[in-house]
Order: structure tokens, then C-alpha cells, then sequence
């Protein structure tokens, strides 16, 4: 049941404001300063961002990046204000956004998959979402990509939240679930979390929105009650600037 939810939501992906102006370096070699919402604590999952610094790729395009990890939602509201020109957030805080109003747009895909789960002790016996029944559970926050992914899971298995208990607990999940039994993570299992997010990052067309997952999309957030009405997708994503 989670792999069939895992393939209608969209991953994350850079964002776009309709009322942005960003324009490159000028003719004196002056850099465009931008400030990125990563949505997240500085992570191995970031690793393109980081490897492009270091081999110079945004200087070469005239840009001087400076990344701002706050909350996917904050950067949203950002972007949809005119504030900051981009930011990197999942697919369906596209949809919330636009349905308050908020210009945004999607335009290149990052993640193919939604990259949301569950996870908990083996000793406890989770195996499917019916076993979260009468489980706390926590997440960053009641909101985001994280809240959003766990209620269309619970929607998905026919419970609700008032099925189980969340717990606010920031970006401290493993830290808060491995309880004095959580090592450092090494290199090692860094380089496994960067395999496995190369894995999700993989597409034929590199960056390219399907317009079926959006229909699909659309139609689990309306199920869920968390927009009211059909918007024009054509104008939630666009596959304009993908090769």
C-alpha cells in the first residue's frame, strides 16, 4: 500500500516564483547572489549542490548561491512572495501553495519518487500502516512534506490521526528513536544514503514533470480534504526549461 502512495505524490524539486526577477551576471562580471530553501539540516542529500561549489558550476553561470535550511513551508512562502526567486520543496506543497493564492511553479524534478517513510524498531513489529494504530509518531512538524506524506499514508489505510499520536520533534528522528543507541553516522553509511538518493534522483529525462502524476496528485490532496477544488495544473508545473 505505502509503495503504491510513494508513486502519485511528486518529490522534491526546485520551485519557481512567478514573480521572480533574477537576472545574470552583467557585463562586468558581477555575480547574482541567490539565497536557496533547502527545506532541510545540511545533508549528504545535497550532495549535487555541493559538488557544483566546489567545481565552481554556479560561478560559471554567474550565480553566488548561499543555502538557508528552513522549513520547506517557510521557503514557499518566500518564493510565492516575490521574496526569493527559487527554492527546493516536494510537489504537493506546490498545490497548497497555489491553492492560497501563492504564484509558484514547479519546474524541474528532482526526486522521482516521494521520498517520505516510516520508519521504527524492528522489535515493534511494523510491517504495514494498519500497525501504526496507537503508535506516537514523530516529524519535523504538522506541516510539510513530511505531515503531508504521513496523512495520505493513514488516508491511504483508512485511519486518521486521531489513530495514533504525532510528536513534534524537529529533525532529530533517528537521533530521538535510537535512544542512546544511535552512533555517529560514518562515511560509510553516508555513502549508502547518497546510493540510495542517486537511486530516487534517476530518470530518463533528467528534471522532467509527468503530467499523470500531477492528475494523481491532485486527486489524493482533494481526497484528503487538504485543497477543496480542481486547480489548472498547466500553471502548477512546466517542463519549459528541461532539455
Amino acid at each position: 500500500m505505502f509503495r503504491k502512495f510513494i508513486l502519485i505524490m511528486l518529490g522534491m524539486a526546485i520551485v519557481l516564483s512567478a514573480c521572480s526577477n533574477v537576472k545574470p551576471a552583467n557585463e562586468t562580471g558581477n555575480l547574482t547572489h541567490i539565497r536557496l530553501p533547502m527545506g532541510y539540516i545540511p545533508n549528504i542529500q545535497f550532495a549535487p549542490f555541493y559538488v557544483a561549489i566546489q567545481k565552481g558550476y554556479f560561478r560559471e553561470a554567474g550565480i553566488e548561491i548561499e543555502f538557508d535550511y528552513k522549513f520547506e513551508t517557510d521557503g514557499v512562502a518566500l518564493v510565492g512572495s516575490g521574496e526569493l526567486p527559487f527554492a527546493i520543496v516536494s510537489g504537493e506543497q506546490v498545490l497548497l501553495a497555489r491553492s492560497k493564492g501563492l504564484p509558484v511553479e514547479y519546474v524541474a524534478a528532482w526526486y522521482q519518487q516521494y521520498p517520505v517513510s516510516v520508519v521504527a524498531k524492528s522489535d515493534l513489529g511494523i510491517l504495514i500502516p494498519q500497525d501504526l494504530k496507537g503508535k506516537k509518531i514523530g516529524l519535523p512538524g504538522l506541516f510539510g512534506a513530511t505531515y503531508v506524506g504521513l496523512r495520505a499514508l493513514l488516508f491511504k489505510a483508512h485511519m486518521s490521526e486521531s489513530d495514533v499520536t504525532l510528536d513534534s520533534i524537529g529533525f532529530n528522528q533517528v537521533d530521538l528513536m535510537a535512544a542512546g543507541q544511535h552512533a555517529d553516522l560514518d562515511a560509510k553509511v553516508q555513502k549508502q544514503v547518497l546510493e540510495t538518493s542517486i537511486e530516487q534522483w534517476k530518470a530518463e529525462r533528467l528534471g522532467y514533470s509527468d503530467p499523470k502524476a500531477w492528475e494523481n496528485m491532485q486527486d489524493v490532496l482533494l481526497e484528503m480534504g487538504l485543497i477543496t477544488e480542481k486547480m489548472d495544473l498547466n500553471k502548477a508545473f512546466t517542463n519549459e526549461f528541461i532539455p
